[in-house]
This record gives C-alpha cells, structure tokens and sequence, in this order.
C-alpha cells in the first residue's frame, strides 16, 4: 500500500504525498485537497484488514464509525472533512477512505521519549484537555480504545493538543456484552481489551488515558495489563519522585485492573487530578519542549481470552510475609471517646474533689447565708462534670471504645477525643458531595493545601496526639464514610492518611480506598485481610508496604470499618 504514494483519488481530487503510520486497523497518508491546495490526512484500512475473512464486515463499521466521529465536534479531536469509498489503486476492492485534518506538529510520544518526561503540570493539562476530547466521544456512543501518545498530536508553536487515529474506535452500550476486535496497545490497553467478547464502558478510556498520563510523567510505557496479573505495576512516583501524590494515586485509580475498581467516567478521573494553577501553566507553556525520536509503540492485534478465563482479577499481586498484629491496636473506629494510652502520656489532670468541711465551717463561722454555701458545693461539684460547648470530654469523663480488646489509639484523626491541649474544634463547613464511590484519597507526603483544595475545611480539628502534629477530620458521608488526617505542623505535609466506613460499603470501594491511602497498589495478602475484617473475621490486622505502615480495624458494635496508613518513622 506504500505504492499508492503518488497516486489521486476522487478524480485527482486528493494526492496521496506520503504514509504517516500504520497500525493494527488502518494505514494514514499525508495529502494534498488539489481543488483547495490544503494538507489534509488520507486513512483506510490497511493490508491485513483487507485480507481478513471480516473485510465486509469491518469496511461496514468503519464507514458508520466515521460517520459518528464526524459529530464529535471538539477542539481537542481531529475534525472529519471528508468520507468516500472507491476501489483502491491496484485493486480490485473498494476501500472507505476517511479524510481528516493535518495537524502539524509532533506527537506526545515523539516529545516525551525516550527520556525526557514532562513536567507534571504540563502533562495534566495535557490530559484534561484529551480528557474533556474523550468526554464528547462517550457521549456520541463511541469508545476510542487507543489511547496513547502516539495518538495525541501537539499542534506547532501551541500547547493544544490534539486527539487522533480513530481507527478501532467502537460504539457501546451501558450494560451490553458486545464482540469486539481484539487490537490493542501493549502498556495501554486494558485487561478487558484482550477479550474478545466483554462490555465495553467508557472505563477503558479511562484506563487509557490514565496509562498515557502515566507515560508523559515518567517518559516510561507502562507494563502490558495482561502481565499485571503476575506483578504489580510499579507506581510513577516511583519512578520520578517529583510526582505529587494525588497524581500518583489518579494514574493509579485510573488503571486498576478491575473495571469495576475505575472511575466510570473520564471527567470523574479527572476530578482526582490536582489542579494546575494558571500563572504556573503560563510559566510551563511559554516554552515548547525539545523533541526526542519516538520510541513507535505500535498498536497490535492479539488472540483473544475467552471471556470465562477469569483474567480480569485484580487481586493477583505478589503477596508479601503476613506482619503480626500488635497486642494493642492503634485506635478505636468511630468510638466517641478514645482515651489516651497510659504508656504514652501522663494521666490528665483532674481536679481533687475534696469534701469541703472546712470551707463550710468558715463559712458557718462567718455567718455567710446557706444559699451562698449551696452556691459554692455546686461550683465544686456539678460545674466541674459539665462540657462546655465545642469541646470535646477528655477520656476521664467519657466511655472508652466498644471495640475488642477495649483498647485504643488517641494518634487517630478519626477518634473524636480532644489533642494534648483538651480542645477540639467542631465546625459545619461547605464542601462539594461525594458518591461513595469516587472519595478522594491522599496519601502520605500531600500537603495541606491539596486536600483542603479538594475538600475544603475539616469537621473537626484539634493537636494531635503525636509531637508537633494537627489531626483533622471530614465527614464526607454521614455514617457511611470518614476522613481523617494528621499533618506536620511546620511542613503541613501528611504523616498520617485514615479512612473509616460503614461495613456495608462494598468491598471493591474500600480497595479503591485503601490503595489510595497508600499511593500504589496494596498487596494481595493486604487485600485478603482487609475483606476478612470488613466482616468481622479479624478484628484487627496491621501491616508494612514500603516505607509506610497500616492497620485495619473492625467496630462490631458501630459495624464500622478502620483503615490507616502512615509514615513509618511517625510512630
């Protein structure tokens, strides 16, 4: 197909100049609209296609799909001007041809690779704008299915980027199991990709665009889906440690394993990634990055999974050694009052209540009125057992956790007890809703200023337990889920990052929590326990992943799950 180089179409209406690409599905010309003299792009599909006993079948669809791209309208996607077919150079078959825009310019992936990774907030605004692209395909009934670098084109002099190669873009239905053709993009494409027969959603964009972002910041392709199931995606951070957590934690929301554990729409991605703010992305885009050669990841086909091989677990991670679980656990889910361990701090201070005899006698003595001295037994007595409003009793007065064992960590930002100084701070703040399953996470190292950004001002916030730290608390969901955060109060960076649920909330919402406070993905043998304490089977069970620490917690007298994790050298 290469000597069709040269050749018209459409009665020397478009002069095919050169190939641009080929991939799986199709084959890309750059050409020339002889009537306008305008470089325009040429695609159809290419020789394999051809050749498959599906050709009928498959020439269908891509007339019908291009006629549906032509309505997705967007800046950020590449604007169909033309559609014919006609027999094609030197053939006897008759060939759809779809005509696009040029966009001159380079690819992301021919920018990025092979090292020169781009800034974070470069890269995020990149995202958003295929992300936002993507939203308008979802909404045509479309699924693009390749999303990669290599498909987004970077338009010259400009940091507009620009969606391209449509090629096994797909219609989809919410709910229907659809047979699909099995290409895909190794490092790119999702686990329900390599099967043949599955539902199609909008999640495996997601995944996409999600494993793109991943490429952009570490200038790195992400491990192939279908090898996840033996060992666990390195996390970016990882990789390049200038990556802020909550942009580690959407990459890797955005490609878990299981659809089910995604997000299930591109703008609720989206809305993990931190924003960019506009004087730093003036600074970013004044300048374009050097161009690298590319590093022609190319789009394959593959034998299909049958759909009963159960490939898309997503708990087939290396286990790690079972850590013991401490005798005394950390802290008391959801308990109103969560008393201070002995072995840490001194008893608080309590004023003696002494039998005021004396006071009485000199007050008799005197000849002060009985009204006085009933005034003063009650200052002694009854005042002293009274809270006052917005603070908290401290664990002398109030009941300690009904949880096993009785025991409890006052560390816990969740815990409504008061911080050394015996306040609390109760407050009724405005802030966006959150479905159960999108929550925010953040983990250890965010700062202050990130999570407020997202969820604005605590329910509570008190000094914590721990030397030099604030411990803050949002209740997102009444009775159904909270958060809880514990920062350094000189950095304002997260020590500690905790979350507790009601026992009902699903199990794949709770994993979905779990690896966001971890900033990666959790162990199986991690996952594995945290499923036997939402039930009750454990009561407690504490763990070590990396440099970080963590616990699980049941309340079987609140049904209320406990997670937490923290940096380890924090306690």
């Amino acid at each position: 197909m290469r000597t069709w180089v040269g050749q018209t179409l459409q009665d020397g209406k478009y002069s095919l100049d050169s190939v641009l690409g080929e991939g799986g599905f199709g084959i890309t010309f750059k050409a020339t609209h002889t009537y306008l003299n305008q470089t325009v792009v040429v695609k159809t599909l290419n020789q394999k296609i051809q050749q498959s006993q599906d050709f009928d079948k498959l020439r269908q669809q891509f007339q019908a799909e291009a006629q549906r791209l032509a309505l997705c309208s967007h800046p950020n996607i590449v604007r169909v001007s033309d559609f014919f077919s006609q027999r094609a150079p030197g053939s006897v078959l008759t060939l759809p041809f779809m005509v696009m825009d040029y966009i001159p310019g380079k690819s992301l992936e021919e920018i990025v690779f092979p090292d020169n990774p781009l800034a974070e907030d470069l890269a995020l605004h990149y995202t958003r704008q295929i992300g936002e692209a993507l939203h308008v395909v979802h909404k045509k009934g479309l699924l693009h299915r390749d999303i990669k670098p290599q498909n987004i084109m970077r338009r010259a002099g400009t940091h507009d980027v620009i969606l391209i190669d449509f090629g096994i873009a797909r219609e989809y239905q919410q709910g229907q199991v659809d047979t699909h053709t099995t290409i895909i993009s190794p490092g790119y494409a999702p686990l329900e990709q390599y099967i043949e027969a599955a539902e199609r959603t909008p999640a495996s964009d997601v995944y996409g665009l999600a494993a793109t972002l991943y490429a952009l910041v570490t200038a790195t392709v992400p491990m192939a889906s279908i090898l996840l199931q033996a060992q666990p995606l390195k996390a970016p951070r990882s990789l390049n440690s200038r990556i802020s957590s909550l942009t580690n934690a959407a990459i890797l929301s955005g490609m878990a394993l299981e659809v089910g554990r995604r997000p299930t729409s591109v703008r609720r991605w989206l809305e993990q990634l931190p924003k960019v703010k506009p004087d730093v992305l003036t600074q970013l885009t004044q300048a374009t990055p050097a161009a690298s050669p590319p590093s022609q990841v190319a789009t394959v086909a593959v034998a299909p999974y049958a759909k009963d091989t159960g490939v898309a677990s997503p708990g087939q991670r290396p286990a790690q050694p079972p850590i013991p679980t401490p005798k005394t656990p950390l802290y008391d889910p959801q308990a109103n009052v969560a008393p201070l361990p002995k072995t840490q701090l001194p008893e608080p201070r309590q004023k003696r209540r002494r039998t005021p005899w004396k006071l009485l006698g000199c007050l008799a003595f005197l000849g002060v009125s009985i009204g006085a001295i009933a005034a003063i037994f009650a200052a002694l007595f009854v005042l002293p057992n009274r809270s006052l409003p917005g603070v908290s009793r401290g664990p002398e007065s109030g009941t300690v956790g009904d949880r096993p064992g009785n025991s409890s960590n006052s560390g816990s930002a969740n815990s409504s007890d008061p911080g050394e100084d015996g306040r609390t701070t109760d407050r009724k703040p405005n802030r966006p809703s959150f479905a159960i399953d999108q929550l925010p996470q953040f983990s250890v190292g965010a700062t202050e200023q990130q999570v407020e950004a997202k969820l604005g001002q605590p329910d509570l916030s008190r000094k914590g337990f721990w030397p030099n730290t604030q411990a803050e608390r949002y209740d997102l969901i009444p009775n159904r889920a909270t958060l809880g955060f514990i920062y350094d109060r000189d950095t304002r960076l997260l020590r500690q990052t905790e979350a507790t649920f009601d026992a009902a909330v699903d199990l794949p919402v709770m994993e979905r929590a779990l690896d966001g406070l971890l900033g990666e993905p959790a162990t199986t043998i991690a996952q594995a326990k945290l499923a036997q304490v939402r039930v009750g089977q454990l009561k407690s069970y504490s763990f070590e992943q990396g440099p970080m620490k963590g616990t699980f917690e049941y309340n079987a007298a609140k049904n209320r799950v406990y997670m937490a994790v923290w940096d380890a050298k924090l306690h």
